[in-house]
């Protein structure tokens, strides 16, 4: 009972665990999980890369080449053009533009040698000035396929904006009184002005909001004064409020007058003071009218929020938007925006948020809408947690799982880290796709200084045409120009523009038709004039005026020619080679420099660029594979699942089965975790949860068995190793009832084993004792091993002799009666081993021979003996039969004898000498002894016919026929002289005939000896 009352606790005990497990310690192994995920991404990841998407790196390669970032947009602008040009399905520009960029004058440099060229090249003209935003704007608008980036403050829990503008509402109802009333009121030391449910914080905020709205140009001391807050309370919120008030004044103005421009805002918020003064307050508010206008052009393209997405969704605050510009041009504008876990790394990526009424999508997201060709209208968030993507059909088309803010884990492409090397999609230089926009402006100014040296010929041969062809080509290059920032302003179809397109084409037609004239005349002229003199000054002037118009020709104008084709080629490889990576593709153009800030730290590596992230959300839209998470409850009814079988099997089993068990178990729902559930299935279920349900409470109960019943199960083990193998009492006691069994006595069918060494005692007198010793236990050692193999019990050492029991009640055996006479074979050839073993010095030991009874009956079995010394052991006549029957070995001259119940059981295995019906002395009872001769099969014809004459001659002497029986063994005698079982019956006989037996007599041979 003791043992079964261990388990019940040791249940209780591991029950108890699971439960803390499931319930407390769940939370708090977040940490871990996340770790574990990470591993998962890296290691059982299955997601494939999607063949669309292509990264264009702005890298460290292309920084060296085009310059340190920022570069000029216009050269962002060329990047656009070019990935238009080479067929890209669409652009996503992982950038931010929400500065304006400041024209500049674009000046060439002129060669030294080149007439005009300053003047053509190098003028500080309106033509030369670059507007790098316009030409930005022209690419994305022309392209009509580029997703721009916007920035935001993801807040969480509802629009904070909201709740302060409700807050500032009633700043503004409430009646304006003054002093220390006011000032407690307003400080929230009052409930007049201040609901219940209003953060006091907000409530600050809103208060400052208010006051600067108020008077745009307080600063910290006025507003502390004014509203009775202290520094640091103020100092916390004052940069931005400032921003938020230039927001709201902004937003205002524009509501009323959307073509409202910074000198209103100025005299709205700033009156009185110089518009070309320029301040900390008229940046926030030029920067706020920016983003505003940026803002109604986002809100205007966005869908309506949802009611019952309201509250569900983050909201986005201090947003930072491209430009107004940008943002008209562009086919639409995803959000960046990253959610970082507590240690620092980005896992969950936001697809939604909230701004205003409106839903702003995740790039990614927006992209995969595109792709799919879902509306925005038919996006949806379920109250099961899913991002859809309907048709119009409403069907879904992508569901992705998010939690309860419309946050995705992000999936991962299988090929992790390796992005650096392109495993996962391709990657191409920035600078590499600008060569084309580099070469095709190499060959435009090319073209323009040969257009410049061109000039010479006209000079050489029209001398009175070559100012004309100047202001011709002049004025091509500044009605380009200008032509084209008309078209940057979207003024291509006025009619002055096309009044200019036409010139512009007039132009070219007249410099290339005086070009080839000219260069005709050049090399007509040259020719004639090689082999003549001049005779005069003009001739000599107009004969160097050719030579050097021919050195022009062929030499900076051929050399210029020549370049532009190689250019041209270059540009025609260039283009080959980039438009298969590039046609029909997805391009998402970011950074990867290490020098610049896009790095978020992931699962897959520690330093990633951001890009990266917004292309693997849009990868799993098409690819169609997610990363879902099943409910907690879940996850907690498998931990209290797993728990309670390690507690069962831990409190019932040993705790080495149980530790080779629970291991097994962890390894196997590992790999199930990692490369079923979440390689094959797309399923983030927690591991450390589970994991730590199996394994604390084996931990723990196993320590508590240690302590308690395990305690008591080595005392048995430790007691029953005294008699039997020690892996045996292992084994045995590993039972829960062993303990109460070694305790207990009772009477059960056994089979006793007695051996002894015939004339050890005299054997060891003639040797020496340390000699003695040795070959004795060595001895010992042989015969243990051999019961031990049969699973017998040792019960104890008698000098040389054993006794040992098989069946004991700790250890059931029914075939106790087989094993013990394997047992006695066994321990014969272990002799026959150990004397085969023994040196030169230990002669004398071989004449060792050993004698063995066995008897099976039944006896007490148990603990028997004082409080101070107690034995497992057999008490009764078949323990005393079987200690006789050993010595009846030297009355017949045997090794092994058997009682007749022993050899019952196992009659047919064996071949067996029946000896006699033996009295041993102090007993009225007979017991039938056989002599084991050798197993069934082995008897060879001359021990049978012995057997037969042998038990013959016992019947005569059963039957009282004492002449006859003498002839018989007298018979046997003669053949085997040395036979003492013939002797003892010729010397019973001779006795019998002197003193005739009663009429009880049973025919039994009566030992005179013990």
């Amino acid at each position: 009972m003791t043992a079964r009352r261990h388990q019940y606790w040791g249940i209780a005990l591991g029950l108890a665990i699971t439960l803390g497990t499931a319930g407390l310690l769940t939370p708090r192994l977040d940490p871990l999980e996340r770790l574990a995920l990470d591993l998962r991404f890296r290691y059982a990841n299955r997601v494939p890369a999607d063949p669309r998407i292509v990264h264009v790196d702005i890298d460290d390669g292309s920084l060296e080449r085009i310059g340190r970032w920022p570069w000029p947009r216009d050269v962002v602008a060329d990047l656009v053009r070019t990935l238009h040009e080479l067929g890209a399905s669409a652009i996503a520009l992982d950038l931010l533009f929400d500065e304006p960029e400041p024209y500049r004058v674009n000046l060439a440099t002129p060669s030294a040698d080149a007439p005009g060229a300053e003047r053509i090249l190098g003028a500080m003209n309106e033509q030369n000035i670059v507007w790098p935003d316009l030409e930005l704007a022209d690419a994305v608008r022309r392209a009509g396929n580029v997703y721009l980036s916007m920035h935001f403050e993801l807040q969480t829990g509802g629009s904070s904006i909201e709740r302060r503008s409700e807050l500032i509402r009633r700043l503004e109802a409430a009646p304006v009184v003054s002093g220390p009333a006011t000032t407690l009121a307003l400080a929230g030391k009052a409930t007049t002005l201040i609901p219940s449910d209003v953060n006091l914080a907000e409530w600050r905020r809103a208060r400052v909001v208010h006051a600067l709205m108020r008077e745009f140009s307080l600063n910290e001391d006025a507003l502390t004064e004014r509203l009775g807050l202290s520094r640091r309370d103020l100092a916390a919120v004052f940069a931005a409020s400032k921003r938020e008030a230039a927001a709201r004044l902004a937003a205002r103005l524009l509501d009323a007058n959307p073509d409202t421009g910074i000198d209103d805002l100025m005299s709205l918020a700033l009156p009185g003071q110089a518009r070309d003064v320029v301040t900390a307050d008229s940046r926030d508010l030029t920067r706020a009218l920016r983003t505003q206008r940026a803002l109604r052009v986002l809100r205007s393209r966005a869908t309506a929020l949802p009611a019952a997405w309201r509250g569900q969704v983050g909201s986005a605050e201090e947003i930072i938007a491209p430009l107004e510009s940008l943002c008209a041009a562009a086919r639409d504008v995803g959000f960046v925006v990253f959610r970082k876990d507590e240690d620092g790394k980005f896992r969950e990526m936001p697809l939604l948020a909230e701004h205003e009424g409106r839903v702003l999508r995740q790039l990614g997201l927006a992209l995969a809408c595109d792709v799919l060709e879902v509306r925005d209208e038919d996006i949806a968030f379920t109250p099961d947690r899913y991002v859809e993507l309907r048709s119009s059909a409403g069907s879904a088309v992508r569901r992705a799982p998010a939690d309860a803010e419309a946050r995705m884990i992000v999936p991962w492409t299988r090929t992790g880290a390796q992005w650096r090397r392109g495993a996962d999609f391709p990657h191409l230089a920035a600078a590499g796709v600008l060569a084309l926009s580099s070469d095709r402006r190499l060959m435009a100014e090319n073209r323009t200084r040969i257009n410049i040296r061109m000039a010479d010929l006209i000079r050489a041969t029209k001398r009175e045409f070559a100012a004309t062809y100047v202001e011709r080509c002049e004025e091509l290059v500044r009605l380009s120009r200008v032509q084209h920032q008309a078209a940057l302003r979207g003024e291509s179809g006025s009619a002055e523009a096309t009044a200019r397109a036409r010139r512009i084409e007039s132009l070219t037609q007249e410099i290339e038709r005086d070009q080839r004239n000219s260069e005709s005349m050049v090399e007509l002229a040259y020719e004639q004039l090689r082999g003549l003199t001049p005779e005069s000054d003009d001739e000599r002037a107009e004969f160097e005026a050719v030579r050097t118009a021919h050195a022009t020709l062929t030499g900076p104008i051929a050399r210029l020619r020549a370049a532009n084709r190689a250019i041209e080629q270059r540009i025609t490889e260039t283009h080959a080679r980039l438009e298969p990576l590039i046609r029909d593709k997805i391009v998402f153009v970011g950074y990867t420099a290490t020098a610049l800030g896009d790095i978020v730290a992931a699962p897959i590596d520690a330093n990633l660029p951001g890009v990266l992230a917004h292309s693997n959300v849009l990868n799993a839209f098409l690819v169609d594979r997610f990363v879902s998470r099943p409910h907690r409850s879940t996850v907690v009814v498998l931990m209290l699942l797993l728990g309670t079988v390690t507690t069962l099997l831990t409190a019932t089993r040993g705790p080495i089965v149980t530790l080779g068990v629970t291991l097994a178990t962890m390894a196997g729902y590992a790999l199930l975790n990692f490369y079923v559930l979440f390689a094959g299935l797309g399923m983030w279920v927690l591991i450390v949860g589970p994991l730590a349900s199996i394994a604390l409470p084996w931990v723990l109960v196993t320590l508590y068995r240690q302590l308690t019943a395990e305690r008591q199960k080595r005392y048995v083990q430790a007691q029953l190793a005294e008699f039997t193998d020690p892996k045996l009492a292992r084994r045995i006691a590993e039972d829960p009832a062993t303990a109460e069994a070694l305790q207990r006595v009772e009477n059960r069918e056994v089979t006793c084993f007695f051996s002894d060494l015939q004339g050890f005692t005299t054997i060891a007198e003639q040797a020496d004792s340390h000699r003695v010793q040795r070959v004795l236990n060595t001895y010992l050692d042989y015969m243990s091993e051999a019961l031990f193999r049969h699973e017998a019990f040792l019960n104890k050492f008698l000098g040389d002799g054993i006794m040992a029991f098989f069946n004991p009640n700790v250890n059931p055996q029914p075939d106790h009666v087989q094993r013990a006479t394997e047992a006695a074979l066994d321990s014969f050839a272990a002799l026959e081993r150990l004397k085969r073993e023994l040196g030169p010095s230990d002669e004398l030991f071989l004449r060792l021979q050993m004698r063995i009874g066995i008897a099976t009956g039944v006896a007490g079995v148990g603990r028997f003996g004082s409080k101070r010394k107690a034995d497992y052991t057999v008490i009764g006549d078949v323990a005393n039969l079987a200690a006789r029957l050993e010595p009846a070995n030297k009355v017949f001259g045997t090794r092994l004898l058997v009682s007749g119940p022993t050899r019952a059981v196992v009659e047919h295995q064996y071949v067996w000498r029946y000896l006699a019906e033996l009295q041993v002395k102090g007993k009225r009872l007979t017991v039938p002894v056989y002599e084991l001769v050798c197993r069934t099969g082995e008897l060879n014809e001359e021990q049978a016919e012995y057997i037969r004459r042998f038990e013959a001659g016992v019947e005569l002497y059963k039957q009282r026929r004492w002449d006859e029986c003498i002839v018989a063994f007298t018979r046997i005698l003669a053949r085997r002289v040395d036979d003492a079982g013939a002797s003892a019956y010729i010397d019973a006989c001779q006795e019998k005939k002197l003193f005739a037996p009663d009429d009880e007599w049973t025919g039994a041979l009566e030992l005179k000896e013990k």
